[in-house]
């Protein structure tokens, strides 16, 4: 075992809750030993420092669903991608005719920050990530299509929607993730066409020489399945979509260390 990523909410970070003591320290057992740790959020830097101290013991953070890669340590950006306007006309116009909510994300290292869009009756996790972020928050003028890391859109649970979505933006990357605020609702997060937490693991690996097979990861949703299969071995925890945990080795919950028994059982394994 060369690099161990993890997904954050739902997975080492319980919801409502706190990163357990047993996985703090097998973070630092890891790290005694020499693998490199790796998070790998959807949440931006600023939403992550909400729950997660700089003296949090990993190595390298992938962000905003892998807009951007930072060395923990350093704070230095490694890796970051974004649209452009033309970009991002386009795909406002797509959005639009969707008749969606939706947000436009700044570029890294600003990804908190974004612009926003309503329809006349806003789907509830609109209403709700606005109150998040009530000093970020602008709304997009008309004609207006500023440079973005990303597109964040929401609708009720309907996959067949989703999937039409999907399907009238095949230049970008669109990955589905059920709402972290209901777990019920779809947020439809759109981005440039290599952008994913798998395409930002698999360039880190490379920089690192480590090989996929020397890999463990660990998600709970659909934003991590390119990462999930990136390397054979691959687990989600028991509170992951069923669906998920049909195709990967299944641990314990977030709450209940689901991270350290993933480590042990590889660890194991090898």
């Amino acid at each position: 075992m060369k690099i161990v990523a993890t997904d954050l909410d739902g997975t080492l970070l319980p919801n409502g809750g706190k990163v357990s003591r047993k996985d703090l320290d097998t973070l630092r057992m890891l790290g005694n030993r020499g693998v490199v740790r790796v998070v790998a959020t959807g949440r931006s830097f600023y939403a992550i420092l909400r729950n997660i101290p700089r003296t949090f013991p990993i190595d390298y953070l992938i962000f905003s669903t892998g807009v951007g890669v930072m060395d923990w340590r350093t704070g230095e950006i490694i890796f970051s991608a974004q649209l452009s306007s033309n970009r991002v006309k386009h795909l406002v116009t797509e959005l639009t005719r969707h008749n969606l909510d939706f947000m436009l994300h700044k570029p890294v290292p600003d990804t908190h920050h974004f612009y926003y869009s309503a329809t006349e009756n806003p789907v509830s996790d609109f209403h709700e990530r606005m109150r998040h972020y009530p000093d970020y928050c602008f709304p997009l003028g008309a004609d207006e299509y500023p440079e973005s890391c990303q597109a964040l859109a929401f609708i009720e649970p309907d996959l067949d929607r989703f999937e039409r979505i999907a399907a009238s933006l095949p230049d970008f990357k669109v990955i589905r993730t059920t709402s972290p605020i209901n777990g019920e609702n779809m947020w439809v997060e759109v981005f440039d066409k290599n952008v994913s937490k798998g395409h930002a693991l698999e360039m880190l690996a490379s920089k690192l020489n480590v090989l996929p097979k020397d890999v463990m990861v660990l998600g709970n949703d659909f934003n991590d399945v390119d990462m999930l299969d990136f390397t054979p071995n691959s687990y989600v925890v028991a509170n992951a979509p069923e669906q998920l945990r049909q195709q990967h080795r299944v641990v314990a919950d977030a709450s209940s260390s689901g991270f350290s028994q993933a480590v042990s059982l590889f660890f194991n394994q090898q």
